[in-house]
């Protein structure tokens, strides 16, 4: 397997994306009150959808730059 090097743009959006990632999933409360709307982004459905979005993304994001290297 040959390994392609990433620029450092690359590397860091990468980066910002796991990271923005982790801080999604930190911000789950499980005391919030779910059924108001403006918690939305506090509930482990969202955090689960978000995460599962964005790993998807990142998986398209690196097998793209392995193909064009």
């Amino acid at each position: 397997m040959m390994m392609s090097k990433l620029t450092d743009s690359q590397l860091n959006n990468i980066i910002e994306s796991l990271q923005h990632t982790i801080n999604v999933l930190n911000n789950v409360d499980y005391e919030c009150d779910s059924m108001d709307p403006k918690n939305v982004e506090k509930t482990a459905p969202y955090a689960i959808g978000y995460a599962k979005a964005e790993v998807a993304t990142l998986m398209e994001t690196v097998q793209a730059i392995n193909i064009n290297n």
